[in-house]
């Protein structure tokens, strides 16, 4: 399992951003989607630009379908049809947004039903936001959506859902 050191910090006025940064031994950080409470998440290789047509999968040639406003800048690319988990270690409590694909090659992991049951089980709460991809050659895109959790200090390791995700977003 890969781990991916996470700085998950609430927006603050006057917060020392820099003591935070220390404990962490995090790399430059990126601000969260949640105007309410801006998590940080500590830079990671495989940290790319959420953009429309770009690649979404590191083993694939899938690329991303988005909508024209989007909270997120930036994604974790992982790669399809692995069972790793995401491990993330939370240095102070904020939220934390993940994409799931309500359906795929694994219909039976990938439908609104199974994702619908693990978001539940897992304390995951659903947004009004939804992305997708598209496999070449496919007429419309593989529909996501977007999940967010609230999370305390620690760490947390996000299980593999099914063959596309979760993809952990980030602002």
């Amino acid at each position: 399992m890969r781990l991916i050191t996470a700085a998950i910090i609430l927006s603050l006025a006057g917060s020392d951003l820099a003591d935070e940064t220390a404990k962490s031994k995090a790399l430059p950080v990126t601000e969260s989607a949640d105007s309410d409470h801006a998590a940080k998440l500590a830079m990671d290789d495989r940290i790319e630009p959420l953009l429309n047509r770009r690649t979404a999968f590191s083993n694939r040639p899938y690329w991303w379908v988005l909508p024209k406003k989007l909270p997120f800048a930036r994604f974790v690319r992982i790669a399809v049809g692995e069972e790793e988990d995401q491990k993330l270690q939370i240095v102070r409590g904020g939220w934390i947004h993940i994409a799931l694909a309500n359906e795929g090659p694994d219909s039976r992991d990938a439908s609104p039903e199974h994702v619908t049951a693990f978001a539940k089980k897992s304390g995951w709460e659903k947004t009004d936001i939804a992305i997708g991809y598209r496999v070449p050659l496919k007429q419309r895109a593989t529909p996501m959506s977007v999940y967010r959790k609230k999370v305390p200090v620690g760490e947390l390791t996000i299980p593999r859902v099914n063959w596309s995700g979760p993809v952990i977003l980030i602002p």
